[in-house]
């Protein structure tokens, strides 16, 4: 799992100050745009717009994250490359731990991070990143699950150029006789 610190300008408006903060539960809001997702390089959304509601649970010794996204992201159809907004809604939960030596987690501890007992605050918008992107499909066909209905006229010509291509296959099996003699001979060996 990522770092919690993060000094970019950009990404202020996702710290959340841990100093102060008192035992029980604290609700924080973002919102996850373009321009957000711009700021991490190739990002596989356009158009997005999401909510992330982040419920901090304060305990004597740690802290618990609670993440609830929900929102759409414009993506292309992989069958017909028709554009379509796909609604995400993701729900995970963190543990964040304080610990007075920075090791990397263990294998086993993936929804646990680590923190020095002298942080201030921490910055959530690596994990807000990670989460949605991470929960994207790879597969994107919105006509098996949706309301959207896949582009006719590019389905038209996928099946077009299929029976195009069966038919080349056909040809392709008509071996001259040349070949299908020295295909005999070859056959005779493994005998």
């Amino acid at each position: 799992m990522s770092s919690l610190s993060n000094n970019e300008p950009h990404f202020k408006p996702y710290n959340i100050t841990l100093v102060g903060l008192q035992m029980g539960q604290h609700d924080f809001t973002f919102s996850l745009d373009d321009a957000f997702f711009a700021h991490f390089g190739k990002a596989p959304l356009e158009a997005a717009n999401f909510t992330a509601k982040v419920e901090l649970e304060r305990k004597s010794d740690f802290f618990v994250l609670g993440f609830d996204i929900n929102g759409t992201s414009n993506v292309e159809c992989d069958r017909c490359l028709g554009r379509y907004d796909m609604p995400l809604r993701v729900k995970r939960e963190v543990l964040v731990k304080y610990q007075h030596a920075m090791m990397p987690n263990k294998e086993d501890e993936i929804n646990i991070l680590y923190i020095l007992p002298e942080t201030t605050d921490i910055n959530i918008a690596q994990l807000l990143f990670e989460f949605v992107v991470l929960n994207l499909p790879i597969k994107k066909i919105p006509c098996d699950y949706g309301d959207f209905e896949c582009n006719e006229i590019v389905l038209n010509k996928l099946d077009e150029a299929n029976r195009l291509d069966a038919g080349n296959t056909e040809q392709e099996q008509k071996i001259d006789p040349r070949w299908a003699a020295l295909q005999k001979l070859k056959n005779k060996d493994k005998k």
